[in-house]
């Protein structure tokens, strides 16, 4: 028989679904990641407006400055960001 919350989910359309999934995917905590000078790939994705599949090319090219895994996530250092950006502008001059 199937708990009162997977019956309650049945009924969602797939988009809402993966609404409550995210929703209840906990964020890391950000005075931590500060401290750690960690950066997750999403807010590198949006401060470069660039796409998941960019920043997957990026690591099968060897092109892009590295990243770690840390549980589920990605994530990248300031100290690589900060060089990566400082040599993308030095390439344009």
């Amino acid at each position: 028989m199937p708990n009162s919350r997977q019956a309650n989910t049945d009924r969602l359309n797939p988009v809402e679904k993966v609404d409550i999934v995210l929703a209840s995917r906990p964020e890391p905590d950000q005075e931590l990641l500060d401290k750690l000078e960690w950066v997750p790939e999403e807010k590198v994705q949006n401060l470069g407006n660039v796409t998941s599949s960019t920043t997957e090319m990026w690591q099968r090219r060897r092109k892009g400055p590295p990243r770690f895994r840390f549980g589920n996530r990605y994530y990248y250092t300031i100290p690589t960001l900060k060089q990566f950006i400082q040599e993308k502008l030095e390439q344009q001059g």
